[in-house]
């Protein structure tokens, strides 16, 4: 029996435990659809804080760039923490006071490796960059290489072979002109370096497999979706048609081997002066050579995170994290603590998920540093506290500032 079917087998065994009814779609549709909506003062608030921590964080960095090298950290008891992971980790340096070290694979390496939106480190399929005070840089091998001298929200192709991120360097927004730079990150070779026009503020989506880029923007209304296409193969610029209208604001949720997912259905909690929004059903398609989204199929799935193979899926709903076969006939309940993973009237659960193998996941509960992380068996469900200094990298299609989708003033 082959590993992808011990896992399947695992999986259809665990699920039937917890099976509960098939998802029915339509339902969720019509139940989900609202609009998600915030109050101008909530959000000069949140933009006037946001820069006091940014220049605050920058002032700190500042004095600490000088000191970051490129170099091999001596043999001590920081280096070990998280070596039991295979995803890397950000942790303190216990040689130097405020200093950070990257461990694990490809590591370790003494920098600056999580502070703010504009030091990040990421990882996936094996894949590791940092984005650090303007530049981009491959982690591996004990150093960090160059990939370019902006930064931003950084994806990642399944495979882990291509980067792209959108250019952030100089405004902190993701509106208007904005550069776009692609990588083979194993050869820190620069594959396309190109632009990108956005009606609206835009979002870096994800890499398909054929090697195309795509950038979504949710215009100023609900139920508009303008999706562009950079195929890195031509070096040209699509804008898909036929893309359907998502629920709400609602972005692209997750890419596909050959397309995308469209949010169809989204789950809502109300506070004071705000809602905050999560995705809870996608439309899947693939996008055609001459650039048409031809619909597949609505599955109940929100920001999915494909497994390697793409058998397995995992994902937030309001219910908690569950893990799904690629067909959609078994579902898995991860075992994860409901007060961080659930939704509650007055909070939805951020979380970021990491495939950190074949047969286990990373939950971690918010995108903070020191958000508590979980190590999760897909096989039975079964969840383990990972207690250890720092924190691992962020997933592919993360994003540090929380919910990609733009901040919508009341009408």
């Amino acid at each position: 029996m082959t590993l992808d079917d011990e896992l399947r087998a695992a999986l259809a065994e665990q699920a039937a435990r917890r099976e509960g009814p098939a998802p029915d779609t339509a339902a969720i549709r019509a139940g989900g659809r609202t609009i998600r909506r915030r109050r101008r003062r909530l959000v000069v608030a949140s933009s006037v804080l946001a820069v006091l921590l940014v220049v605050g964080a920058g002032l700190g960095l500042a004095a600490g760039v000088r000191e970051t090298r490129d170099a091999d950290v001596p043999s001590g008891s920081a280096s070990g923490v998280g070596a039991s992971t295979r995803v890397p980790w950000c942790v303190p340096d216990e040689d130097r006071n405020g200093g950070q070290l990257i461990v694990g694979v490809g590591a370790p390496i003494r920098t600056v490796c999580r502070a703010d939106r504009s030091v990040t480190l990421w990882h996936h399929a094996g894949t590791t960059v940092l984005t650090r005070h303007g530049t981009t840089y491959r982690v591996a091998d004990g150093r960090l290489t160059p990939l370019g001298h902006r930064y931003g929200d950084v994806v990642m192709s399944h495979d882990g072979r291509l980067a792209a991120w959108l250019d952030l360097s100089t405004t902190g927004t993701s509106c208007g002109v904005l550069p776009m730079e692609v990588y083979e990150v194993a050869t820190a070779t620069e594959v396309a370096m190109t632009q990108v026009e956005a009606d609206s503020c835009a979002h870096l989506a994800g890499i398909d497999d054929l090697g195309r880029v795509y950038v979504a923007s949710a215009e100023d209304r609900p139920g508009v979706l303008d999706v562009r296409m950079f195929d890195t193969r031509t070096r040209e610029w699509t804008r898909v048609v036929d893309v359907p209208a998502p629920s709400g604001y609602g972005l692209i949720t997750y890419v596909t081997a050959d397309g995308f997912a469209v949010q169809i259905a989204e789950h809502t909690t109300s506070r004071p002066y705000d809602s905050a929004t999560r995705p809870l059903a996608s439309l899947e398609g693939r996008v055609d050579t001459a650039g048409r989204f031809v619909a597949e199929q609505e599955v109940p799935i929100g920001r999915g995170r494909w497994s390697p193979d793409r058998s397995l899926v995992v994902d937030q709903q309001p219910e908690g994290v569950v893990v799904r076969s690629a067909d959609l006939a078994r579902r898995l309940a991860l075992d994860l603590p409901p007060d961080l993973f659930q939704a509650r009237q007055e909070r939805l659960p951020e979380a970021d998920l990491l495939w950190e193998s074949p047969t286990s996941v990373l939950a971690v509960s918010g995108l903070q540093a020191g958000s508590p992380v979980y190590r999760c068996d897909v096989r039975s469900g079964s969840c383990e506290h990972l207690d250890r200094l720092g924190q691992p990298a962020l997933g592919n299609g993360a994003h540090p500032a929380g919910d990609p989708n733009p901040v919508r003033p009341d009408s």
